[in-house]
This record gives C-alpha cells, sequence and structure tokens, in this order.
C-alpha cells in the first residue's frame, strides 16, 4: 500500500464532482422509519454504483445549500415520504436552473411528519395513498418518461412492512411516472417508493432509463457476471483516473474492465478483498496499484 501511495500521491488532486447526487432525507432518517430510509438510500446506491457503474455524491437535507457547487446532472430523491419543506424548495430551485430531479414515492410530509401538497402547485393530479398492494409496476405504454428507454415492465413487489407503514402516489390513468418541466430543467415523479421494493433490479432499471434519457455515461463499462458484480468505482481526477474495485463475494471474481482511456484492463480479485490501479490520462498507463498482478 505505501508504495502505490507514493506512486499515485502526484496525482491525487481535483477530482471532478459525480454527475448524479443522491439526497438523503433526514426528516425521515432520523424517525421511527430510519430503517426504511436508510435502506432506500443503500439501495439507491447500489443501483448506480454496482449495477450501472455511475459513481455518484451522497448529499445529506442539512447539506442542501452545497448542490449547487456540485451542479450535477441528476439529482435522485429516493423514497423520503417526508423531506424539510425548506430542502424541497432549494430542490425545486435546482431544477429551475437547468437540472433534473428523480423523485421515487410520495414526498408529502414536513419534517414533522405534518401532512403537505406538493403534487397541486407542481400541476400533478394525483392523491397520496397507502401502499397496501405486494405487486406493482411501471410500464411503458402508460409512462411519459422516455418512453422508447423503459422495457414492457418494471416489476415491484412490497413486503408486509413497506406495505403498513409506506404510501405510494395514486396517478391519474394508471400512469406511473410523472414528467413535469419547470423553467430550465425537468423533474420526474415516480409513484412508488421504487428503492423499497423487493425486486432488487427495480432500482438499476428504472434509473437506467433516466440516465440513458438524459445522455449520462460512464466512463467504464465491465462485463457482467452471471451470479453478481464486484464494486467498480472510477474517481475522475484532473489527470487520472482512480479505480476502486471491491468483491463482497466468497470467491474469486473475474474483473473485466474496459476504459475509455486505454481499453481493456483484466484481472482476478481474490474473495472478499479489493484492489485499487489508477491510469495516467496523458500517458494512458497505470502508473499506481495495489492488489493487481
Amino acid at each position: 500500500m505505501a508504495k502505490f501511495a507514493a506512486a499515485a500521491s502526484p496525482y491525487l488532486k481535483n477530482p471532478k464532482p459525480p454527475q448524479v447526487v443522491v439526497v438523503t432525507s433526514q426528516a425521515a432518517q432520523f424517525s421511527v422509519y430510519a430503517e426504511l430510509q436508510l435502506a432506500a438510500q443503500q439501495n439507491a446506491v447500489r443501483a448506480l454504483a454496482y449495477y450501472l457503474h455511475q459513481p455518484c455524491s451522497i448529499l445529506a437535507e442539512n447539506q442542501i445549500d452545497k448542490l449547487g457547487s456540485l451542479a450535477p446532472k441528476l439529482v435522485i430523491l429516493p423514497s423520503a415520504q417526508a423531506l424539510r419543506e425548506s430542502t424541497w424548495q432549494a430542490l425545486l430551485a435546482y431544477v429551475k436552473s437547468g437540472g433534473n430531479l428523480l423523485v421515487t414515492g410520495p414526498v408529502s410530509r414536513d419534517e414533522h411528519w405534518h401532512p403537505i401538497d406538493r403534487l397541486t402547485p407542481l400541476g400533478i393530479k394525483g392523491s397520496i395513498e397507502p401502499l397496501t398492494a405486494h405487486y406493482s409496476f411501471i410500464a411503458s405504454q402508460t409512462d411519459v418518461l422516455a418512453p422508447d428507454y423503459i422495457p414492457a415492465k418494471i416489476a415491484l413487489t412490497f413486503g408486509q412492512q413497506a406495505q403498513q407503514l409506506l404510501e405510494y402516489v395514486h396517478l391519474p390513468l394508471d400512469t406511473s411516472v410523472a414528467s413535469v418541466p419547470l423553467e430550465k430543467g425537468n423533474l420526474y415523479w415516480a409513484a412508488y417508493p421504487v428503492e423499497l421494493s423487493e425486486e432488487t433490479t427495480a432500482s438499476s432499471l428504472l434509473y437506467e432509463v433516466l440516465l440513458k434519457f438524459l445522455r449520462i455515461k460512464p466512463i467504464f463499462t465491465s462485463e457482467r457476471l452471471p451470479y453478481g458484480d464486484p464494486l467498480i468505482y472510477p474517481i475522475d481526477l484532473s489527470d487520472a483516473v482512480l479505480y476502486v474495485v471491491e468483491s463482497e463475494f466468497d470467491r474469486e471474481l473475474k474483473v473485466n474492465i474496459n476504459d475509455s482511456t486505454i481499453g481493456e484492463v483484466n484481472f482476478r480479485l481474490a474473495a472478499q478483498h479489493a484492489a485499487l490501479f489508477l491510469i495516467d490520462k496523458h500517458t494512458k498507463q497505470i502508473v499506481a496499484k495495489y492488489g493487481l498482478p
């Protein structure tokens, strides 16, 4: 590790903020629904980082003032259920200035869990209802969100705890996503708290639709493994790209990364191990590595 740190040190500066930011609801996280909110946040990050290879920043509700300096192309508010009014207004201001916001499930309560109408001011015709169904789905034929990109159905299943505690947005005509232009930007509102579905791929499928629609591309691709993928997380620096690779599996993995700068990088990663490597953007060479042959 010391050898890696010495070789990488000159490059470790001026990281570029990711194009995607996940905003966390502290109104929900510090409530009796904390377990659900933490699960929603974790599932959002896993969908982006593991499945879609899309780096993201996490921004807590009390740090929302920093959103402008991050200047993301997409903000995701995952299954919040409750949110401070000041945070909500900051998110709307971000959209109006040219941003894109994806909201999943209702945000119909303030930080005191008092009901608040956030649909009507946006011109969204809908109501907040208890989430009592076990099965639901997001379907392409009724959605206004990038219909050419949505698969036939994104299946959703909600367990007993979710059915007892959560709400959803009942939209007209069986629509499951509403799209609202706000001045220079767009707000996309999914009716269901997708990140809390038992279908583990639901969040990634929905995010993938929007990422493609907004033309937000990862800087690498990787061959899918039949039993799941390791975490491959690139950090874009001014003169280099730092890759962090981590395995949660109980067996050795064959990792294949196709980087836009140098092409393919192939190696084997031991069970429950991590690897680091840093690519110089100018020489297009790996100049520092740890855990690689």
